[in-house]
């Protein structure tokens, strides 16, 4: 598992990082599995419920991620 923090700025994901900075995971730097990460954080940024929670907060916000596996 990985996790990374996002920022949420006028309903649009402006940025991703990584949430432990001190730790430096070499596979994340491969550009598959970015490139899977990146698909799946844009994914779960489209869905509605998160949407919904997001506009809650007035569009502004910080997003915690954990992500798994591909999906």
């Amino acid at each position: 598992a990985s996790e990374f923090r996002g920022v949420v700025w006028n309903n649009e994901l402006t940025c991703v990082g990584q949430y432990f900075h001190s730790l430096f995971f070499a596979e994340l730097n491969e550009p598959d599995r970015r490139a899977c990460v990146e698909r799946d954080i844009r994914a779960t940024m489209q869905n509605p419920g998160v949407r919904g929670a997001v506009d809650k907060l007035g569009g502004r916000c910080i997003v915690d991620f954990a992500w798994l596996a591909p999906g």
